[in-house]
């Protein structure tokens, strides 16, 4: 704090009131203008303190100097520029011309930058508007809501970024709070160790886990309160879903998003015994050798154990065979479409007295044939066939599976030209003649 006692100063000779008016009391004077001139500094380094309204002038602070903005140009979205003209002007008294005596320094908006010597220019995105006590006022009462809503959202976008490392069974069991929490290199769920975990509560006493797979697989599990247990880990079943179509002999498959251990099956139906054999490895020494009666029935088995590839989920595709249970007989089944792979279900057999055609089916007591008639024969017939989503087990035997996608390898004669002969057709009978086409139709 600077002060003066101009009224009150008193003199050695006893004189009062008598203050100098001198040069030294004048820089008392400036230096007192210019301290207050630092409480700007709280503005920032620059800042428009108000903007001029095209009569009046405005007023801005420029790293702690305080500096009058002319009252035209106004600020609009053509300004890219704040002009600072220092102006030095003499002072003539008692006869003397004092150079340089006085400075005065001002400001103006500008489109454009300015190339004189006594100009500075600064680009006005450097500055920033203050804001007045009404406004601060109105932001601290509206803070509480503003902080929350802020809390809120930074809560919301963090959710799914909750992420544990090397997370332990009991951190996992202990999750029944809602929240989604992502696992890395974390205890092995179903033989996954990076997974996601999604944790909701349901109604009372019921916590609901979902795991998602690096894949886009889903397992469920459920927190009974009362027994204070988790249940097992299932598949979420709509994972299973598949579907197929045909156009001619080629067979399309679609599915959604499989579990990653789930594999595509190609199945056909057919006839089981009524008898079970018995004498096993595993069984009893009395059972061993003997047969039992059972209820006869058409049933889906896995063919070949072949297994189909999978494809982009939602989007038709051939599959193609990928694996076989046994390679030693079956591998030169892998990398063959369905139909080509269901064409071992066809035999062709020797021709008939008449020379014909004649073929059979799998599974299909009569012979097919178009050249001769009787109990025995018939003209066209079909082998019902399905593929499945399903997980196997370690003797390839189906541990759970999805629905059935059935559709019929369907073999049937059709009438084809036969051509000519030296360019001359030969007899009407001779034209045409009929062959056997495998193709698929879908139930």
């Amino acid at each position: 704090m600077q002060t003066a006692s101009y009224t009150t100063v008193k003199t050695a000779t006893g004189g009062e009131g008598k203050y100098p008016l001198s040069t030294q009391t004048l820089e008392f004077i400036q230096q007192q203008i210019l301290l207050l001139q630092e409480i700007v500094a709280i503005c920032g380094g620059k800042v428009i303190i108000r903007e001029p309204d095209g009569t009046n002038t405005g007023l801005l602070a420029l790293n702690g100097e305080v500096l009058h903005i002319a009252a035209t140009p106004k600020l609009t979205t053509s300004i890219k520029y704040v002009l600072v003209t220092t102006k030095k002007t003499d002072i003539l008294a008692d006869g003397e011309t004092y150079k340089e005596a006085r400075t005065v320094r001002t400001a103006k908006f500008s489109a454009s930058q300015s190339t004189a010597d006594n100009v500075e220019t600064y680009k006005i995105g450097d500055f920033v508007k203050l804001t007045s006590n009404s406004t601060l006022a109105e932001k601290v009462n509206n803070m509480p809501s503003i902080v929350l809503q802020y809390l809120s959202d930074t809560l919301a976008s963090k959710l799914d970024r909750l992420t544990l490392t090397n997370a332990t069974q009991a951190q996992i069991n202990g999750l029944k709070n809602a929240c989604v929490v992502n696992c890395i290199d974390s205890v092995a769920v179903l033989g996954f160790k990076n997974y996601c975990l999604t944790v909701k509560c349901v109604g009372s006493g019921v916590v609901e886990q979902v795991l998602t797979t690096t894949e886009g697989a889903e397992y469920y599990r459920a927190y009974n309160a009362a027994t204070k247990k988790w249940s097992g880990w299932s598949v979420i079943s709509d994972s299973m879903h598949i579907e197929v179509k045909s156009v001619g002999s080629t067979l399309y498959v679609r599915h959604g998003v499989l579990p990653v251990d789930a594999k595509i099956i190609l199945l056909r139906k057919k006839k089981r015994s009524g008898w079970r054999r018995t004498g096993g490895d595993k069984s009893y020494t009395q059972n061993k050798g003997k047969r039992q009666r059972r209820q006869k029935k058409l049933q889906y088995v896995h063919f070949k154990g072949v297994i189909l590839s999978k494809g982009e989920p939602g989007k038709w595709y051939v599959p193609k065979c990928v694996d076989v249970r046994d390679k030693n007989v079956d591998a030169n089944l892998i990398d063959r479409e369905v139909s080509s792979i269901a064409g071992l279900l066809v035999k062709q057999k020797q021709p008939n007295k008449n020379g014909g055609l004649v073929y059979k089916l799998a599974g299909v007591r009569k012979y097919l044939t178009k050249t001769e008639t009787g109990k025995n024969f018939k003209r066209s017939g079909y082998i019902n066939m399905a593929v499945q989503v399903a997980k196997l087990n370690d003797k390839w035997g189906k541990d759970a599976g999805g629905e059935l996608a059935r559709f019929k390898l369907r073999v049937a004669p059709k009438k084809v030209y036969a051509g000519s002969s030296g360019g001359i057709f030969t007899p009407q009978h001779d034209r045409y003649k009929h062959v056997y086409i495998r193709t698929f139709s879908v139930e």
